[in-house]
């Protein structure tokens, strides 16, 4: 086991730390904040993109279809 240390920080060095790991972290929880909104926000609109997606997707592969139906039966 290590020996004690004595603690050489007055009252004001502990309570001035203290004061600045309580900005970090309420800017820390306001960065989290944000971070959370913003997949809420995406979150939210995820069924219409994938609809979206959805959609786009068989409309290529139904003109893809077509297309490949005029060039096979024309041969």
């Amino acid at each position: 086991m290590a020996p004690a240390r004595r603690n050489t920080r007055s009252v004001e060095d502990v309570r001035r730390d203290l004061e600045r790991e309580r900005e970090q972290l309420a800017t820390a929880a306001k960065s989290l904040r944000k971070r959370v909104n913003a997949v809420a926000a995406l979150r939210s609109k995820l069924p219409i993109v994938a609809l979206a997606g959805f959609l786009l997707g068989g409309g290529m592969r139904a003109t893809a279809r077509r297309l490949l139906r005029r060039t096979v039966g024309d041969g």
